[in-house]
């Protein structure tokens, strides 16, 4: 029987950062929430945990079953630099495919989805769900960094980026919130997107990344994405201009199958060999 101090050591500096890591996330998440029962009352803190809670299941059942492949694989190739970045690389333009349409096409159709679900109990709720779907759409971007740190033996880069994103969300949130919720709800959309630009300068500054890693990993989604974006907008506004008294529960289903097949038709034309690439993949993870 015998205890390696120096494998508990190394244990406990790699976890301590992981515990970090979970604490900010917690405050992160909840104190949004905190700030929001504290300064707008109860019924606006249930509309905004409402639409909050639906975005993040959307989110999560189509891409939180990916992290935990992801770990292990990055943690696979930590010792050949160029393969862990090449693999990076794909993984992040497949969630990026994933997030970015869905955040978009939630900001179109989210006054619809809120009826959809809630009827008109909830007023306010498709605002928030609109807010918060791009806000994950663009957060999940950078989504899959953390796994990508840790598997670089660097967990303390986003425990400290996110403690970083605590010392500014809070004194945002303070400052949104007196003014209503649809400002507070802007505000949160705002510190993604400044968050989303930490990251990209963790990447160039210290992973010697390019800064204009994302744009061009992702170009042709990103394109792909606003083109489903301006469709679904003439599609609605000649919906509403031309049949004002048509059910949500119609349109709905009309402007998500149509996004769908805009956006895969886009995408599918402007890189195929990623299209197809993306779906071997998939079918491989789904079924090995």
């Amino acid at each position: 029987m015998r205890f390696e101090f120096n494998l508990a050591r190394k244990l406990f500096g790699f976890g301590i950062w992981v515990m970090g890591e979970s604490l900010a996330l917690w405050f992160i998440f909840w104190g949004d929430n905190i700030i929001v029962g504290k300064f707008l009352g109860i019924h606006d803190l249930g509309v905004y945990r409402t639409g909050w809670m639906l975005v993040t299941i959307i989110f999560g059942l189509v891409l939180n079953p990916f992290l935990p492949v992801l770990y292990p694989a990055f943690s696979r190739l930590q010792d050949d630099l160029p393969a862990l970045k090449s693999t990076f690389h794909m993984a992040n333009r497949v969630i990026m495919a994933l997030a970015l349409p869905m955040g978009v096409g939630l900001l179109l159709i989210g006054p619809e989805l809120a009826e959809a679900l809630f009827s008109n109990k909830w007023p306010g709720l498709g605002f928030v769900l609109s807010i918060i779907g791009l806000a994950n759409g663009l957060a999940w971007i950078v989504g899959i960094n953390t796994e990508f740190y840790r598997a670089m033996g660097r967990p303390d880069l986003n425990a400290k980026l996110l403690f970083f994103a605590a010392v500014y969300y809070l004194p945002v949130y303070l400052i949104a919130a007196p003014f209503g919720l649809k400002v507070f709800t802007c505000s949160r959309l705002i510190v993604v997107m400044f968050g989303l630009l930490t990251h990209v300068y963790i990447f160039k500054s210290m992973l010697k990344f390019s800064a204009l890693y994302l744009w061009n990993a992702g170009k042709q989604i990103i394109m792909a994405t606003l083109f489903m974006g301006f469709i679904l907008l003439l599609l609605k506004s000649g919906i509403n201009l031309l049949i004002p008294d048509a059910q949500t529960l119609i349109k709905l289903p009309i402007l998500i199958i149509t996004g769908l097949i805009v956006y895969s038709g886009s995408l599918w034309l402007m890189d195929r060999s990623f299209v197809v690439q993306s779906k071997d993949q998939l079918m491989r993870a789904l079924f090995n």
